[in-house]
């Protein structure tokens, strides 16, 4: 349950990016100017109320009597908190919940997955159903023993599965290892090999695949000691979307024993092909991607209004890091 000792980050869940809104809000309900310091050395609910209360500055009477001069004061503070934007972001998990909070209802992503008898179909997944959808995948990956710090592998194809997947690998606190699937039925030994390289390096305790690929992904299972097991992207998902919500007030399970996120720990580990050698992986923080996303941006001067259109596999760096989470 809740209380006054509650901690910010581990138990609500609130990244640097909801502490700026929630101060905001604060000052706003209460009158008061919070200092900086105050903010960002609060760790619980209690700390916060201290703050209120030892607060030096107050809203003066005349300008808490003028509706006007209220909604003016509300809508300064709204504008401060989103001026932090996701540009203050330390990690992709801040970005992800700053997006369901300000752009819950715009879309995000239009997937371009295949259909019946050879026909295409287009899904959108707006920023808010991202959110939601990892999230409640992270509980599901909680519920199947996935510690924070754990490796899950995706061998997905580009679909709504990947992505919902990566995003609750992250909010899980563990760390997402993306491989390709297999493509050739005459080369599966060769893959298997290649790929159990990977996962054995990785140590990845999880991994999630795809239905026509579950089969070739069972053959990996007794060459990697860590594996504990294999499963269906999609079918994890639906488990997920099914599971009873928890009670009012009670803390997610996925966030049990998570630690918040920093900018220092990993988001991602990224293995070469292998084509011309062993595959090598490298350790990706989520500031190195943050800082390279941004370098993008800048450099391209990308805008909210801007759209991208890629056909790269999200199993690689340049479709995964330049095309998906540059976007977001």
């Amino acid at each position: 349950m809740l209380s006054g000792s509650s901690h910010l980050e581990r138990d609500l869940g609130l990244g640097s990016l909801e502490r700026v809104e929630l101060m905001a809000r604060l000052e706003n309900a209460f009158g008061v100017r919070i200092s900086d310091q105050a903010a960002t050395q609060a760790n619980t609910s209690d700390d916060l109320a201290d703050a209120i209360l030892e607060a030096p500055e107050r809203v003066p009477e005349a300008t808490q009597a003028s509706p006007l001069r209220a909604c003016a004061t509300v809508q300064q503070l709204r504008r401060k908190a989103e001026a932090a934007g996701v540009a203050t972001a330390e990690t992709l998990i801040d970005v992800l919940r700053y997006r369901a909070a300000h752009d819950a209802e715009r879309a995000h992503l239009v997937i371009t997955e295949d259909a019946a008898e050879g026909q295409e179909k287009n899904l959108t997944l707006t920023f808010g159903e991202l959110h939601a959808a990892a999230q409640r995948c992270a509980e599901e990956l909680s519920r199947r023993g996935v510690s924070a710090g754990s490796r899950v592998a995706l061998m997905l194809p580009t679909s709504r599965a990947f992505f919902v997947s990566y995003a609750g690998i992250l909010l899980a606190g563990a760390i997402p290892v993306p491989i390709y699937p297999p493509f050739r039925a005459d080369r599966i030994e060769e893959y298997a090999e290649r790929q159990s390289a990977i996962l054995n390096n990785a140590g990845v305790c999880l991994l999630l695949t795809f239905r026509r690929a579950e089969s070739v992904a069972k053959l990996l299972k007794p060459r990697v000691h860590s594996l504990a097991s294999v499963a269906d992207a999609e079918k994890l998902i639906e488990a997920a979307d099914k599971a009873p919500e928890p009670s009012p007030g009670a803390r997610p399970l996925h966030l049990s024993g998570v630690r918040a996120r920093r900018g220092s720990d990993i988001a991602l580990l990224q293995y070469t092909s292998g084509s011309t050698g062993d595959p090598k992986g490298v350790v990706l923080t989520h500031a190195n991607l943050l800082a390279n996303i941004r370098a993008v941006g800048e450099a391209v001067k990308m805008g909210s209004d801007d759209v991208g259109v890629s056909w790269l596999p999200l199993y690689h760096d340049m479709g995964l890091i330049g095309a998906w989470l540059t976007l977001l």
